[in-house]
């Protein structure tokens, strides 16, 4: 196995997950960000199978009670040499790691079985493979005109820029929506998709744009309130994780991936910006949600092949 090819990508050897006392395990682990880590281990079984566990594990999306119970025991795990610290120096990646260790006793987790030891490298190194291409590329979600979301790996530049991959995706020269609908997520659209473009979703008001104190489109000396019709967007729409600090482009989490999916599914529905562009043009007041939802009714009943 290439331990110089784990390191390169930000991997450091932890050590397996259940002990030294098993010769031929190897765990490996790489801070993500303050509670997020990707994981790797793989240990052998009485009868010669092997485990392989990966993947990625947020401290912060963990039950307190459960990190609380984690935090509790820790020491004494280590002390007892039931697992090893993770070596990265750091008491979150001992949390992260002690979480793993439960989980997979408890069977919250449950990990891959091969059937010998080269199979089992054979896996880490097909996860890594993994892990390398996802450093070329960031995860997205796509929201197509008509249609239901779905995720996409936008390709990097060489200078690690997804322009060109997002402009092929709205058809045209990007522009961020300038609202925060998604806490966290920027929303990448064509600029010119007025213009050019089907109208795709209606963004309505959220508790936290109202809270912010968002003015109304339709009164500018009003703030917007939950649920009202602030804005229709055209073309299709990209959701990418947007990185402070750098200014970049970065993957989803699973939670923002999961909010975004709600939102364009069960808020902005499909049709729902040719439903809010109708309603405008038939002079529909209030423009909030309620209306819009009437509206795709109405077109659903006039034309009944309609996907709504």
């Amino acid at each position: 196995m290439d331990i110089e090819r784990w390191e390169a990508l930000g991997f450091h050897d932890v050590g397996p997950l259940f002990g030294s006392n098993e010769p031929g395990s190897k765990g490996f682990m790489r801070q993500v960000d303050d509670r997020v880590f990707d994981y790797a281990f793989s240990w052998p079984h009485i009868d010669q199978s092997w485990s392989v566990f990966t993947g990625q594990v947020d401290l912060g999306q963990l039950p307190e009670d459960f990190v609380d119970s984690i935090s509790k025991t820790v020491r004494l795990r280590i002390d007892m040499e039931t697992i090893e610290g993770s070596g990265l120096g750091n008491t979150r990646a001992d949390l992260a790691k002690a979480a793993l260790h439960m989980e997979i006793q408890n069977r919250y987790e449950v990990a891959e079985i091969c059937s010998d030891s080269e199979r089992a490298d054979a896996l880490l190194e097909s996860y890594l493979d993994e892990v390398a291409y996802s450093a070329d590329h960031v995860r997205a979600l796509v929201i197509p005109v008509g249609g239901e979301p779905y995720t996409v790996l936008l390709q990097k530049d060489d200078e690690g820029s997804c322009l060109d991959s997002l402009q092929d995706i709205v058809g045209g020269c990007i522009d961020v929506f300038g609202a925060s609908v998604i806490d966290g997520v920027d929303l990448y659209v064509n600029d010119e998709g007025i213009y050019g473009c089907v109208p795709n979703r209606a963004i309505f008001t959220t508790p936290e744009m109202e809270r912010d104190g968002y003015l109304s489109q339709f009164s500018t000396s009003e703030v917007s309130r939950e649920d009202e019709l602030y804005a229709v967007l055209f073309g299709n729409i990209v959701c990418v994780g947007y990185d402070e600090e750098t200014g970049e482009c970065r993957n989803l989490t699973e939670d923002e991936e999961c909010r975004a999916w709600s939102y364009f599914t069960e808020v902005s529905r499909p049709m729902s910006g040719i439903a809010a562009v109708q309603a405008i043009k038939d002079g529909e007041r209030p423009l909030d949600r309620g209306a819009v939802d009437e509206m795709l009714h109405q077109m659903k009943a006039s034309h009944p092949r309609l996907h709504i």
